[in-house]
């Protein structure tokens, strides 16, 4: 169902509802004298003015929310604050009906020979609560659990957790046809300690043992995914394990493991690459071999220029 036509029936009916106790209350004092009803009004008018700018205020957002869900307006995302700023709209000006029908009750309360009146905008002003309320909490209660909004909201809350990076790598003679992409996907730390089902002592005590590939990005850490639910595949170790892995000797980041069989990797040297990694943390063959061939593929230097001899030969620089 289309938002902005509900938005729309529902503020025909927040003034429909308002007019009829209106009516109500001043069908009522029609019987009163001149004077007394000069000085309710004196006394509405006092608050008349904060119900007025209150009123405004609200047809302000009203607007400026439809304007923007219509893309009329392009500052910020899509969505991004469109539906909310209408519902704040609407739920202001619920909010300055109530509030009018409880101050002309409450100016003729003052009335001392105004009983039937008062009794009635009594009346006015309850029904004006109840039906604006309720009208206020449906069109906001659907403005944040069906409207476009929400899967708004959901997308960005998803691409705030995960990260996708992909790297292409072409060919070693720098064909233009390129290998199928590695894709790489990282999590925050809330994810990752979901996937582990572990606090976050243990995963910092965790990403140098398994290892675990991490990135940080500012202040926030992501961690590869991949490594993640592959150590956990495999059975995770205990925190005791891990404590006395720590203090045995400094372990190496996953990253700084990558960064010195890199030059292996670019000479093509996948044995000794994975000797190195035993080397540098102790593990079996099996652990050595699945995290080089995890690691994103390398590309080669390219071959030093040749150049040519008085005779023809070709000389190799």
């Amino acid at each position: 169902m289309n938002l902005q036509l509900i938005l729309i029936c529902s503020v025909i009916g927040c003034f429909l509802v308002a007019q009829t106790a209106d009516g109500m209350v001043f069908k009522a004092a029609a019987a009163l004298p001149p004077t007394t009803r000069e000085r309710v009004f004196q006394r509405t008018v006092k608050w008349d003015i904060y119900l007025r700018i209150l009123d405004v205020l609200g047809i302000i957002l009203l607007i400026l929310g439809i304007l923007k869900a219509r893309s009329f307006i392009k500052a910020g995302a899509p969505l991004e604050w469109g539906y909310p700023c209408m519902a704040v709209g609407f739920a202001l000006l619920c909010l300055e009906r109530i509030a009018r029908s409880w101050s002309i009750h409450s100016a003729y309360s003052q009335e001392q020979d105004a009983a039937a009146v008062r009794s009635k905008a009594f009346s006015a002003a309850l029904l004006v609560t109840v039906l604006e309320f309720a009208l206020g909490v449906l069109v906001c209660w659907f403005v944040f659990t069906r409207s476009p909004f929400m899967g708004q909201l959901a997308k960005n809350k998803q691409n705030g957790e995960t990260q996708e990076q992909t790297a292409e790598n072409s060919d070693d003679g720098g064909a233009a046809a390129k290998k199928p992409a590695f894709k790489v996907t990282l999590v925050n730390e809330k994810v990752a300690l979901e996937i582990l089902g572990k606090d976050k002592a243990y995963l910092d005590l965790l990403v140098p043992f398994a290892p675990i590939r991490t990135q940080t990005k500012g202040d926030i850490v992501f961690y590869n995914r991949n490594d993640l639910e592959s150590s956990k595949e495999a059975g995770l170790p205990t925190l005791d394990e891990l404590k006395d892995a720590a203090n045995k000797k400094p372990a190496l980041s996953p990253n700084e493991i990558a960064r010195q069989i890199e030059p292996l990797l670019k000479e093509g040297k996948k044995i000794e690459a994975i000797q190195k990694v035993r080397d540098l943390t102790g593990w079996d063959s099996a652990q050595a071999k699945e995290f080089v061939e995890s690691l994103p593929p390398v590309k080669p230097p390219d071959a030093p220029p040749q150049k040519k001899t008085p005779e023809g030969e070709a000389l190799q620089e």
